[in-house]
């Protein structure tokens, strides 16, 4: 949840860059992410920074001042100078932007960093184990030889058995 915030604030806080991220094209993030999830993700987060920065070209200016002396003049003009002074007393809390650390940011990233390099060797893994089941798939044309190239452990294991006799020992 922290990292999650960390992000969103570095996001929030380039708005002034416009439809780019710290200097990154959403385009270039666009091909870099990898999975529908992760892509609707993108869109949500690139949804989230246009909305931001209409937001803050919305609210860029100060507001015009009310004219509370067009109001004396449709309205009871005792009320309008009760509102009026109420108004004026009222105090506005200036927004404070919030910043990221620099360090906080780059542990964040090294973090980060961790996590895209063990994926990385996790789908390295994953793509020889899916090697190796597709270059032992039996099929019709497979031979006990084929079989044996696979699973060397496995002749070894047959022969003891018929050298012992044991027929029917793995039958249930």
């Amino acid at each position: 949840a922290q990292s999650r915030s960390v992000v969103l604030r570095s996001v929030l806080s380039s708005v002034g860059v416009g439809r780019q991220v710290r200097g990154v094209a959403s385009t270039m993030l666009a091909s870099l992410v990898v999975g529908d999830d992760a892509k609707q993700e993108l869109n949500r987060l690139t949804a989230l920074l246009a909305e931001v920065s209409a937001l803050k070209a919305k609210y860029a200016a100060e507001p015009a001042p009310i004219d509370f002396a067009k109001y004396k003049q449709k309205l009871n003009a005792s009320v309008v100078d009760a509102m009026a002074a109420e108004y004026e007393a009222m105090e506005f809390p200036s927004p404070e932007v919030e910043r990221t650390d620099a360090k906080e940011t780059e542990a964040f990233l090294a973090e980060a960093k961790v996590l895209v390099d063990e994926s990385k060797a996790r789908i390295a893994e994953l793509t020889a184990e899916i090697a190796k089941l597709e270059a032992a798939k039996s099929g019709p044309e497979t031979t006990a030889s084929d079989i044996y190239k696979a699973y060397p452990e496995l002749e070894a294991e047959i022969d003891e058995e018929i050298h012992n006799h044991q027929w029917g020992k793995d039958i249930i």
